[in-house]
C-alpha cells in the first residue's frame, strides 16, 4: 500500500485519544453508515464531527427566586380554577372561585411582577 507524504504526516500528527461511550443501537447505525462510506470507524467519526453542522444549543435565562415563587402562586391559583371547571360545578363553586382569583390577583400584583 502506497501511503502519500500528506496522509504519512496526518497519521504522525494524531497522538491524542478522543474516547466516547454510545449505545449498541447507536454502535451499530455508525458502523453502518462506516461501511456505506467504505470507512473504518475512525476515520468515518472524524470527518463527521469535523464536517458536522451542529446547532448551539440554546440557553435560557435562569428567572430570580421571586419570581419564580409567584409563578408557583399563579400555577397553583390555576389548578384550583381549573379543578371545579373539569367537575362541571363552575356555578357551585362561583363566589368561592372569585374570592380565590381576587386573592390571588392581590398576591401577584404585590409581588413585583405583574
Amino acid at each position: 500500500m502506497h501511503v502519500t507524504e500528506k496522509a504519512f504526516r496526518n497519521r504522525r500528527s494524531r497522538l491524542l485519544t478522543l474516547s466516547t461511550k454510545v449505545g449498541v443501537d447507536d454502535l451499530e447505525i455508525i458502523s453502518q453508515r462506516a461501511s456505506a462510506a467504505g470507512l473504518k470507524l475512525s476515520p468515518f467519526l472524524r470527518q463527521a464531527a469535523i464536517a458536522a453542522k451542529v446547532k448551539p444549543a440554546v440557553i435560557l435565562p435562569s428567572i430570580n427566586g421571586e419570581q419564580y415563587l409567584a409563578m408557583g402562586k399563579l400555577a397553583a391559583t390555576l389548578s384550583q380554577i381549573a379543578h371545579p371547571i373539569g367537575r362541571d360545578q363552575i356555578n357551585e363553586t362561583q363566589p368561592e372561585l372569585e374570592r380565590t382569583i381576587e386573592r390571588s390577583g392581590r398576591r401577584f400584583r404585590t409581588s413585583g411582577t405583574a
